[in-house]
């Protein structure tokens, strides 16, 4: 057999592989393996984060991780780089004590709209604003771009769908993210596109930090798209609400 028939031949075979893992997905679903009646997605259930590992950042300071990487917070996997699919979105506020950052937030909204100390739309604290030299800055308060995600690669598989959110410096690439498929006049699936996201640091006024990038990749295909709706519609009720630490902001 020559080396074209071979090539050829491992083709049909790790086709033949996806195929296996795709009827097997399908069969999870099929069978509707829910959870026990007393178990609530959105009040039991404490979904995973893809969390940024800053230097300041417990795991970092206590020599268990390295900054600049994105950590699993249930597997503990950590990797620089990841092909993830969306499945759902939320957009949160949270602010933090800037002396603080480790303490518990000033002030949350888990909608984007009423935070626990008032309407988000009244609070001075979302807008940029001038300091005495006259230079820009930064709200108290972030906007949280979270997205429900799987990686790529376990399409087809039993996962664990994990939240990422993008904050602060991170902020364009969740908004790119939301806009692929928000953005068009009739609206596309949010898991129509396979992204890269990774990490890349930056220089802030406090010193380096670290931020998030994404880059699309692909598109799904097809049979992608009919598992990656059905994983979406049995979390649709969770509520995509992180955990998010203050020491995760770059700034």
């Amino acid at each position: 057999m020559n080396k074209e028939a071979k090539k050829t031949e491992k083709a049909k075979a790790e086709e033949a592989k996806k195929d296996e893992l795709f009827e097997e997905g399908a069969d999870l679903m099929a069978k509707e393996e829910t959870l026990p009646a007393e178990i609530r997605v959105q009040e039991d259930l404490l979904l995973p984060r893809w969390q940024l590992l800053q230097n300041t950042s417990d795991l970092v300071q206590g020599g268990e991780a390295k900054a600049g990487r994105i950590k699993h917070t249930i597997t503990g996997e950590e990797c620089e780089k990841v092909k993830i699919i969306p499945l759902l979105k939320s957009i949160t506020r949270i602010m933090f004590d800037p002396e603080n950052r480790g303490g518990t937030p000033l002030c949350m909204s888990v909608d984007g709209v009423t935070g626990n100390l008032g309407p988000c739309q009244d609070c001075p604290e979302k807008d940029f604003t001038r300091g005495e030299d006259k230079k820009s800055v930064a709200p108290g308060c972030s906007k949280v771009y979270n997205f429900l995600t799987i990686k790529a690669d376990d399409v087809g598989k039993n996962t664990m769908p994990t939240i990422l959110s993008f904050m602060k410096s991170s902020s364009n690439p969740g908004k790119k993210i939301l806009t692929s498929s928000a953005g068009w006049i009739k609206p596309l699936p949010i898991w129509t596109f396979v992204w890269e996201v990774s990490v890349v640091q930056k220089t802030f006024a406090r010193g380096p930090a670290y931020i998030l990038a994404a880059n699309q990749v692909r598109e799904t295909n097809e049979k992608e798209r009919k598992f990656l709706k059905e994983v979406a519609s049995r979390f649709a009720k969770a509520e995509i609400k992180p955990e998010i630490s203050g020491e995760e902001a770059e700034e």
